[in-house]
């Protein structure tokens, strides 16, 4: 598949982010990050960060500590190299042509990597257990007042696709590929990405689409596409989730 990849890939002449820069630009996230961990930690004891207005509490302090703070560290690190969002990450390129070609290709991929989950989640989990699913899929399954499903739909929807593509596929593909190391910088961000949403069972899935994402980027020049897909993806997982004992009736009825 990496073969396949970096065939296609034409389009893209990725920014050679200054590394002390973006080292500087990533300790500022982890600061964020950590300061979230601590706000968290101390607002909400075990008891009651195990509640559904925990659970909410926390993920709004997770959103603002590493989305807007990791959106605040890129546009630290724009400014630091004088260049505007559309000129380090292709956003006037093309737009609406990326975008659609993101969402067609999502609409293709996130099957193909459900099935796949499916098939892991037949060969790894023993008889009679239930697999193990991520903890935003548990939250998701256990919630049902209608703001905070609104609330983890946006999470899931926009913020979690925008921040996540500016990252990985903006910033650290880009850094990686631009030193010379095509292969690696597909590699290493896409197993990563899989690796830090923690969950055996997505790992593969979620390794395929961030190729998919990386190639997106490649071909259309522009980080839209590959938010769009990234978004999409995101959303029909969130529907099936919401709507699953809906989805399991017609399918039974059928």
């Amino acid at each position: 598949m990496a073969t396949i990849c970096l065939t296609f890939f034409v389009v893209l002449n990725p920014r050679p982010w200054n590394i002390e820069y973006l080292l500087q630009m990533l300790s500022g996230l982890m600061i964020c990050l950590a300061a979230g961990m601590l706000l968290r930690a101390a607002l909400l004891p075990a008891p009651l960060g195990a509640t559904g207005s925990g659970k909410i509490v926390g993920a709004i302090i997770h959103v603002t500590f590493f989305n807007l703070g990791g959106f605040l560290c890129i546009a630290w690190l724009l400014k630091k190299e004088s260049i505007g969002w559309a000129g380090g990450f292709g956003l006037n390129v093309r737009r609406l042509r990326s975008i659609g070609i993101g969402l067609g290709v999502a609409l293709v991929v996130t099957p193909l990597a459900m099935i796949m989950q499916g098939l892991l989640a037949g060969l790894l989990t023993p008889p009679n257990e239930q697999p193990n699913v991520q903890e935003v899929v548990k939250v998701l399954q256990q919630t049902v007042q209608t703001d905070h499903l609104v609330f983890y739909g946006l999470v899931a929807i926009v913020l979690a696709p925008v921040m996540e593509e500016l990252l990985f596929r903006g910033v650290f593909y880009t850094t990686i590929k631009a030193r010379g190391y095509p292969r690696l910088a597909l590699w290493g961000t896409s197993l990563l990405f899989a690796l830090v949403h923690s969950n055996l069972l997505t790992f593969l899935p979620l390794t395929m689409l961030a190729m998919v994402l990386v190639w997106l980027y490649e071909r259309t020049g522009n980080l839209l596409a590959s938010i769009a897909a990234h978004s999409c993806f995101n959303s029909i997982n969130f529907f099936m989730l919401v709507f699953r004992d809906d989805i399991h009736r017609v399918l039974q009825s059928n």
